[in-house]
């Protein structure tokens, strides 16, 4: 029987390609180490550390309060430039190493 890869998939929006951040998915985020705890990406030919980000947000209005989950690229952006419309897919590779494809 073949491995199962675990890998998370999106399409970028405007917002997150240019603000340079991946959006991960609540239902998602049991693909990945809990917000806060560091992991290793690899994009390219370079690792790097990276983690999810628990960011409060009020998008739904002041009575709607939730929290939103990203992976920042920003510090990336001299090995990879996200863009709008992007399919972009985070693959792990290995304990708490992921890929960036």
């Amino acid at each position: 029987m073949a491995d199962r890869k675990i890998r998370y998939v999106r399409k970028l929006s405007g917002e997150e390609a240019v603000e340079g951040y991946v959006m991960i998915l609540k239902e998602s985020l049991k693909l990945f180490p809990k917000p806060g705890v560091p992991f290793k990406l690899k994009i390219g030919d370079h690792d790097v550390d990276s983690e999810i980000k628990a960011v409060d947000c009020w998008c739904r209005g002041p009575k709607k309060p939730h929290v939103h989950y990203k992976v920042d690229l920003t510090k990336f952006f001299k090995i990879f430039r996200p863009h709008f419309g992007q399919t972009i897919a985070i693959e792990k590779i290995g304990e708490n190493q992921y890929e960036l494809k």
